[in-house]
């Protein structure tokens, strides 16, 4: 199984006690149990959501309010700078989006990112259908977390 340079997503867990878990949460609940057996394996995002989208974007913290307000054709409200944010449409209209703080000094269980094969944050997008990504659990001496690199179509 190879990767591709589409994205590595970097995820660690943010807090399970909520009733109304985030997309997120619901994403490493499901790498969890995927993971099992070892410290790779494949998940569909479709699986961390309770609600039909058939559009996901992934905005990085260098995204900029304009590019996110043009992206997703709204406005925000109380944009903070240095946030990633998981939103997702369907039929064009805007049915989910999270905001994450980002702390780059500081890696903690549940902080999300995608890469690129070089190592650079990216903006996606990405179908219920291309939403699927290779896992790979990483552990460092301050936390646990995984990098999810997209799947290519056949693999």
């Amino acid at each position: 199984m190879t990767r591709t340079n589409a994205g590595i997503l970097i995820l660690a867990a943010v807090g399970i006690c909520s009733c109304n878990k985030t997309v997120e949460t619901r994403l490493v609940s499901a790498i969890q149990r995927h993971l099992l057996n070892g410290d790779t394996c494949v998940v569909k995002m479709v699986e961390a959501t309770d609600f039909k989208w058939d559009k996901m974007y992934y905005f990085p913290p260098s995204a900029t309010q304009e590019e996110i307000e043009h992206e997703l054709g709204i406005k925000l409200s109380n944009y903070k700078c240095c946030s990633t944010m998981l939103a997702f449409k369907n039929a064009g209209a805007l049915v989910h989006l999270e905001k994450h703080e980002y702390e780059p000094s500081d890696v903690a269980d549940g902080t999300v990112y995608f890469k690129d094969a070089t190592g650079m944050d990216v903006r996606r997008e990405y179908t219920a259908e291309t939403a699927v990504f290779f896992v790979r659990q990483v552990r460092s001496r301050k936390a646990c977390f995984y990098e999810l690199a997209q799947m290519r179509q056949g693999q």
